[in-house]
């Protein structure tokens, strides 16, 4: 058990084009993660090396990694819905159950739940959430910004990113202004999850490091300072062959202007 205490369920919260699913991967390969997600030479040979080797994505989508995806895993915040009893099995099992999306993606769910009377349950049984967030880039020199500048060049904005993803110094509480005139206790139960309190149920990660091959070290102290949670060395080439995927993807956007 982590500095966190209990975990049954990783939320996994992080901007866009920062790296949530591979570090979702890197969390999945871990021994008490639910067995769901791929795992060592598996994720390694067939995902990973297969895609660096081929260049998958270099000339569009900057080489992402979702691996653990809809058809697979269905590792992405629309499990919480369509697979919630098995969330409670793999806790009851002894296992970590990991969630992944983007603020806007926890937000649906929130309202799912809110309005939607056939999700009117959906965090009943789900207990003892932890969250870790990827923080914003801060270096406008990090590999981290040079992919987010260039991946969404030609996208709209979804959500304000700057602000929804800050370095957990302080409880962050997210705004559910909202649904102010909603239902008191569903309102009282989502403010209960979501209030994300450092050191409590809250760690956050800084993109600009996780954007290094050195970056490796940080998500392994992390797992296991916060969760209990040991990575296996394989996440290192894992790591390194993802590292250098993005710098592939930046020299060829730099080369070729797309």
């Amino acid at each position: 058990m982590g500095e966190l205490g209990q975990t049954d369920n990783i939320f996994v919260v992080y901007p866009s084009f920062t790296g949530g699913n591979h570090l979702s991967n890197l969390i999945g390969l871990c021994k008490n993660v639910e067995p769901t997600w791929l795992k060592d030479k598996e994720l390694f040979k067939k995902y990973y090396l297969t895609t660096h080797s081929e260049h998958y994505g270099i000339d569009e989508g900057g080489m992402i990694a979702h691996h653990n995806i809809p058809g697979t895993t269905n590792a992405n915040e629309k499990r919480l819905y369509n697979h919630k009893e098995q969330f409670i099995e793999n806790a009851s099992n002894g296992y970590i159950n990991i969630l992944g999306g983007h603020n806007h993606s926890f937000r649906k769910l929130v309202h799912l739940y809110i309005h939607d009377q056939n999700h009117s349950d959906m965090f009943g049984g789900i207990d003892n959430i932890k969250w870790l967030m990827i923080e914003y880039p801060n270096d406008k020199n990090s590999l981290a910004t040079k992919r987010q500048m260039i991946e969404k060049a030609n996208i709209s904005p979804v959500e304000d990113e700057l602000i929804l993803y800050p370095k957990l110094d302080n409880i962050y509480e997210w705004d559910f202004n909202d649904l102010a005139e909603d239902d008191a206790d569903k309102i009282s139960k989502v403010k209960e999850i979501y209030t994300m309190c450092p050191g409590t149920n809250a760690v956050s990660l800084d993109a600009d490091v996780f954007f290094t091959k050195e970056g490796i070290e940080d998500v392994r102290s992390m797992l296991k300072g916060y969760f209990g949670l040991h990575l296996p060395s394989i996440a290192n080439q894992i790591h390194s062959l993802w590292i250098q995927m993005i710098e592939m993807r930046v020299d060829y956007y730099n080369e070729h202007g797309k």
